[in-house]
């Protein structure tokens, strides 16, 4: 006969300390299994015949059963064998096998990428927690896609043995389009201005405004678009504090609610470089782009369209970017290629209390390269001599950008390899101040592949 196992019985009025020894069990029954043997479970379980037994040991037995991922349920009963001896009887719950599992009602998106979403594997027992996470991670793909409205559920269907067949139903639904964008704490630009500059926009009239949401153009929006917009025209301290979607799913609708803290608005202060040798100083203010009042057509066209003035001597983040960037080249053209230019923003207050930032250049230019070798591999059929007539480059030459970027076109306008042939790209050689430029020729599709190998100390 089958009691309730008793080695429990008192347990929770003793403490760790005062734990009883409980009675030796003489023999171990398994109940319930069909893939499993019972040794397998036996040995699972760790629990040792013949020695005294507490309900600690128990339920260490029990939990490690279940972390084997192979039983939807363990339980123990302690049996009366007669004469005086017990047994210990585990009652299991196998969990299926899983044959297969499919999707269905994939349409919007491609299946891969549902596919990728699912965590339970064939052949193993059916993990019922990964098999909920595959079900939240197809219904999040989803919605980083738009589609709000969509449904997710697990189909399981039992086959003979104790085996199943998982169908993962999908009902797409309508992509959730955006009805508003709401802005929280704007005063210098207005709700359109900000949306304005934004990818994800609110349906509106024509056809073509959509409004349809997407999930990774709404985090570049906020984490580049609103931050460069801002920063173009001095708020250099811009930030997102908080986005929220609020979602009709009934009607398919979409409202996005955006709370930004815009700062204060920089003027460009003083400006110095530091560290140069080569390069004169005199050279290097041409490359700093706020040195005059002068606006470009392009910049003064946009002004026009956009019927906002031009506000000179606000500092520009971009601007600012593009002159770091244009004599960082100008250092490569003449062979300082690991010249480092580290731009500094050092805000302040100038004069009338208004937020300045003072600009800096700090350069570190190191030794020129120059060009020590160059070698050609990889072409089977073209001559040697035939591309090198192409190269602008000579050994001895002090290494220029600009004339490799001519050399590898030029190459390129042969005509003779599979195009786009792939840019060139730095690769040490040595530990003296020369260039080894490596280019790697192929007749083949796709087997262009021009590779520059740079040294620096």
């Amino acid at each position: 006969m089958a009691v309730p196992f008793a080695l429990a019985a008192g347990a929770a009025a003793l403490s760790a300390q005062d734990v009883p020894t409980g009675p030796a069990v003489d023999t171990i029954l398994v109940e319930g299994n069909q893939r499993l043997s019972a040794g397998q479970i036996i040995g699972t379980a760790g629990i040792a015949l013949h020695q005294p037994t507490n309900y600690r040991e128990i339920q260490r037995a029990i939990t490690a059963l279940f972390g084997t991922q192979q039983f939807d349920d363990v339980q123990a009963e302690q049996v009366d064998l007669g004469d005086g001896r017990l047994g210990l009887k585990f009652r299991v719950v196998e969990r299926p096998l899983l044959v297969r599992w499919n999707v269905r009602g994939v349409e919007r998106i491609s299946e891969k990428s549902v596919a990728d979403r699912i965590r339970i594997v064939s052949g193993r027992a059916l993990d019922r927690s990964a098999l909920a996470r595959s079900v939240a991670g197809i219904d999040s793909l989803y919605r980083n896609r738009g589609y709000y409205a969509a449904r997710v559920t697990a189909q399981q269907t039992m086959q003979p043995d104790n085996k199943v067949v998982v169908i993962f139903e999908i009902d797409e639904g309508k992509p959730v389009a955006i009805s508003e964008v709401v802005v929280d704490g704007n005063t210098r630009y207005s709700d359109q201005d900000i949306v304005s500059e934004m990818a994800v926009r609110p349906e509106g009239f024509w056809w073509f405004r959509k409004g349809q949401f997407d999930d990774l153009k709404l985090e570049r929006d906020l984490r580049e678009g609103l931050p460069k917009f801002y920063g173009n025209h001095g708020f250099i301290d811009f930030q997102v504090l908080h986005d929220t979607m609020l979602v009709d799913r009934d009607h398919g609708k979409g409202l996005i609610d955006l709370s930004i803290s815009e700062g204060q608005q920089y003027r460009v202060g003083q400006f110095e470089v530091s560290g140069n040798r080569q390069f004169a100083t005199s050279r290097i203010n041409r490359y700093y782009p706020f040195a005059d009042s002068s606006v470009s057509l392009a910049r003064r066209l946009s002004s026009a369209i956009r019927r906002k003035p031009i506000d000179l001597g606000v500092f520009d983040a971009s601007r600012w970017d593009n002159g770091t960037n244009q004599l960082r080249d100008a250092y490569a053209n003449d062979g300082f290629i690991y010249a480092q230019v580290r731009p500094i923003i050092d805000r302040t207050t100038g004069p009338d209390s208004i937020p300045t930032v003072n600009l800096r250049w700090d350069v570190v230019e190191g030794q020129p390269a120059i060009i020590n070798r160059i070698e050609i591999v990889g072409n089977d059929y073209t001559s040697e001599s035939c591309i090198r007539d192409q190269l602008v480059i000579i050994p001895g030459d002090v290494f220029s950008r600009d004339r490799l970027v001519r050399s590898w076109q030029s190459i390129s306008n042969l005509g003779f390899f599979e195009a786009p042939i792939a840019p060139p790209r730095g690769r040490p050689t040595c530990l003296r101040p020369t260039a080894v430029a490596r280019w790697r020729c192929g007749n083949q599709a796709m087997a262009a592949l021009a590779v520059v190998g740079l040294s620096m100390p």
